[in-house]
Parts: C-alpha cells; structure tokens; sequence
C-alpha cells in the first residue's frame, strides 16, 4: 500500500515538473518573440512625407501647439487655414489637421526635423504657395500678446528654409 501511494505522489510530482517546465518553455519563447519584435519594431523606418499639403498641416499644426494643445478650437482654427490656402474642402481640412495632431504625437516638435517637412515643400509648390503658407503660419501665431518666442524662432526657420528651395 505504501509503495502504491508513493508511486502515485511521484507520478503527481513528475507531472507537476513537466507542467512548470512547459509554462517555462512558452514563457521563453513569447520572450524571444517580444525581443525580437521590439528589434524589428526600433528598425522600422518613420512614416516619410512627400505630400507637400501633409507637410504644410504639420507645420501649420505645429505652430498652434506652441501656443496651446490641439484641442477642438486649435484644430478648427488650423481647418480653417488649411481651407484657405490648401484643402479643397472642409473634409479634406478636417483629415490633414487629424493626420497633422498624429505626426506631432509620433514626433513630437515637427521643429526638431523641419527639412523633412520642407523639401516635399520646395520640391513641388511655387513661390506664391511658400509665402501663402508662410502667411498661415503668421496667422496661426497672431495672439494678443503677440508670438511667442518659439514661434517667431519656428517661422524664421521655416521662412529661411523655404527661400533657400525658391
């Protein structure tokens, strides 16, 4: 009798080694599977802008973040520049705004690379689309109490950066 629950308690033992060991084993893989996920995912190469009109939202975009966060106001306020000298229509506004709130999460401060928002810029659009942009900048950083200093500094580098392309 003894000899029977003993085998019973090292058959139990002897499953419940196996068991741990398996969980062991898939914890292992799913680890090498998030590592080299994490890798490829690093690698990746960032989203590349070559719509002049994506490039402008962006920037246009980011010149109201200085000011305040895109909230609702901020985003209309960009939508209605874009209508003006960009979008054909509200909805195409409305969607380069969205797509330029998304750039600034993915990049944070679009002043940091302003050359990969520029040269789909000065690749494509004429001298009289530069100075419209550069006016929706400025209306963009008109305020009371006038620009703030990153912005005047963020309108100079994108005024000198378009000129040179001219």
């Amino acid at each position: 009798m003894g000899a029977i629950i003993a085998g019973v308690v090292a058959l139990g033992t002897l499953i419940w080694a196996v068991t741990r060991l398996m969980d062991g084993m898939s914890d292992a893989k799913f680890a090498a599977r998030r590592f080299s996920w994490t890798r490829k995912a690093s690698k990746a190469a960032p989203y590349v802008i070559t719509d002049p009109r994506e490039a402008a939202s962006v920037l246009l975009m980011q010149m109201a973040a200085y000011r305040a966060d895109p909230d609702d106001d901020v985003l209309d306020g960009v939508a209605e520049v874009l209508m003006e000298d960009i979008a054909r229509d509200r909805a195409e506004a409305d969607g380069l705004a969205g797509f330029a709130v998304r750039m600034l999460k993915e990049v944070g401060d679009a002043g940091n690379s302003l050359r990969k928002y520029i040269n789909p810029i000065n690749e494509v659009c004429t001298t009289e689309q530069k100075m419209q942009l550069l006016e929706g900048l400025e209306r963009l950083s008109a305020h009371e109490d006038g620009p703030l200093d990153v912005q005047e500094q963020f309108l100079q580098s994108v005024r000198r950066l378009l000129m040179q392309g001219a």
